[in-house]
């Protein structure tokens, strides 16, 4: 599980410095990312999430069945990938943040296997799902590779930038 740091106040807002701290936070961190939750518990609704992610982070293709998922750029820029129940590549687009010209917000079905791979150093984008999160609801593909086998990821995220 990637490093979460709960915000806990009535009203948030993510300043600079802190994007700052979160982006080093992920850089220390064995899986390369760390996230701030802006929600208050896995109950509520609405689960919306500040994440960081550093150069090398990976989370294996995935879905959450009937649930709607939003991605909006902040910084750098991110490889998003759907597939289809074979993992057959259905669609890629490179997201960036607003300064790239590049795609910065995407909204989808989380039905799809889904991955997203950093392509810059660092990127931070803001993920909004529906709630409440059920760590069971999240269904990892029997095909992807899973975090163990770092030479089969590096294979697989090299497949999906070619």
């Amino acid at each position: 599980m990637s490093k979460a740091i709960y915000f806990n106040r009535e009203f948030a807002a993510v300043t600079p410095e802190e994007l700052s701290r979160l982006k080093q936070e992920a850089g220390r961190e064995a899986l390369k990312r760390a996230r701030f939750c802006l929600h208050k518990s896995h109950d509520d609704k609405v689960q919306v999430m500040i994440i960081a992610v550093a150069r090398g982070s990976y989370v294996g293709p995935h879905r959450q069945k009937g649930k709607s998922k939003f991605y909006q750029v902040i910084e750098g820029e991110l490889l998003w990938a759907i597939f289809d129940e074979d993992g057959r590549l259905l669609s890629k687009t490179e997201l960036g943040d607003p300064a790239s010209g590049k795609p910065c917000v995407c909204r989808f079905l989380s039905d799809y296997w889904h991955v997203i791979e950093p392509l810059s150093d660092s990127a931070v984008y803001t993920e909004v799902l529906e709630g409440p999160y059920v760590k069971e609801g999240t269904e990892f593909a029997s095909w992807g590779p899973d975090s163990s086998s770092p030479a089969e990821i590096a294979r697989f995220l090299a497949s999906l930038r070619a």
